[in-house]
């Protein structure tokens, strides 16, 4: 049975934020419910935020502060689950604050309703305007059968709208301790964007009951200058981990036929999200064919020379991403059936004249892959150079 008084752990991530930590971090610390932890993880942050959280910690013995090289949210939360020391786990972003009664309202909420986790609205706060959002599941309690029949089906974002039904942020939420550790701790250090989904959404299929709140408790701050930042150099190849790793804790769940369509809705956001801060266009509003297949970014090194077997479909996708990514460079296009393929596509005995790092066969079929390989051993290309990767249909 849970006690009246059980410890909730705020984990906060801090990297250049100055302009924002204090609000952040007072509304932690004014908190209704007082029997709260603050764990300040300072990611390596240039601009002075490390000393405003010794500051805090030198004035409230219920702060500590911790601090690593710049890793990453991810890299910052792992560090933090290991010096939590609450029942309960919640994560606030280091420039959005909180409503002074938002950890009494989920922790009551907790306890009378028996519940490994409580999800909440949230205040989208812009420049000049507030929009609430709230999850598009109904409000009140849900056992295992419940979420499985009324939860999981709708862990995506919507085909039309691309808003997603069921939140993928940690900090609209608390997690019972037991719940989220190991989920927090699988996380890849590479994931940026996305290692949010990358925990919350296995813990909720670790989770044997929640609670839906409607109340926006939560002020999530839109930032231009963080969203324009969402892009960087490797964000295809992140994204690549991102997939193998949802992939694999969805197969590792008792859920995985339930959760394939979620989660191919789920990487064809982050695809599109993902081109459209590359192209500074919005995709989602237009009516853009869904690319079914994921190039293996995380078995290419960024910049690397390839060349690209295979005009197939999935030739074709692995192309147009490559294209519009500009993460490596195709330096040759070969296929058995060159004659009758679209594009600047030639015969495989072309590439014994081309200077190139990796070739990345492009078929579906692991039969006809190895054949594929078969073929490129005898023509005395080194087996270390061939990537291929079954490129699960998404």
């Amino acid at each position: 049975m849970m006690g009246e008084c059980d410890k909730i752990s705020v984990i906060v991530p801090v990297y250049n934020v100055k302009e924002y930590l204090g609000i952040c971090i007072d509304s932690i610390l004014s908190q209704t419910y007082s029997n709260i932890e603050l764990i300040l993880v300072d990611d390596g942050s240039t601009d002075g935020c490390k000393d405003i959280c010794m500051e805090y910690a030198a004035t409230d013995e219920r702060v500590k502060v911790l601090s690593q090289p710049h890793k990453g949210a991810a890299a910052a939360r792992k560090l933090a689950i290991e010096a939590a020391t609450g029942e309960w786990i919640g994560f606030v972003d280091s420039d959005d604050w909180i409503e002074p009664d938002m950890y009494d309202s989920l922790y009551r909420v907790a306890v009378n309703s028996n519940s490994d986790i409580v999800l909440e609205g949230h205040i989208a706060e812009f420049n000049n305007a507030s929009k609430t959002w709230i999850n598009s599941i109904r409000e009140g309690f849900y056992s295992k059968d419940e979420m499985i029949n009324e939860v999981y089906p709708k862990m995506k974002p919507d085909a039309s709208t691309q808003r997603w039904l069921v939140s993928t942020a940690c900090w609209d939420k608390l997690f019972k301790k037991d719940v989220v550790e190991n989920a927090v701790r699988s996380v890849d250090d590479r994931i940026w964007d996305g290692d949010d989904i990358a925990f919350v959404y296995p813990a909720l299929l670790e989770a044997d009951s929640i609670y839906v709140m409607n109340r926006p408790l939560y002020h999530h701050r839109i930032r231009t200058q963080s969203l324009s930042s969402a892009y960087d150099e490797y964000a295809f190849e992140r994204l690549g981990v991102l997939f193998r790793e949802l992939r694999a804790n969805y197969k590792n769940s008792d859920h995985w036929e339930l959760m394939k369509k979620p989660f191919a809705y789920q990487m064809r956001w982050f695809i599109l999200r993902h081109i459209s801060l590359e192209l500074d266009t919005d995709i989602f509003e237009e009516n853009y064919a869904v690319q079914p297949y994921l190039f293996p970014f995380s078995d290419v090194e960024k910049d690397k020379k390839i060349v690209l077997y295979g005009s197939g479909n999935v030739g074709k996708i692995y192309e147009r991403q490559i294209r519009q990514s500009q993460y490596c460079k195709i330096v040759l296009w070969v296929s058995k059936d060159y004659k009758n393929s679209e594009g600047m596509v030639s015969s495989p005995y072309m590439i014994t004249d081309c200077e190139y790092d990796y070739i990345v066969i492009a078929v579906a079929d692991n039969s006809i892959a190895q054949d594929i390989r078969k073929h490129l051993l005898g023509m005395g290309v080194a087996d270390e150079k061939i990537i291929w990767k079954d490129p699960v249909f998404l």
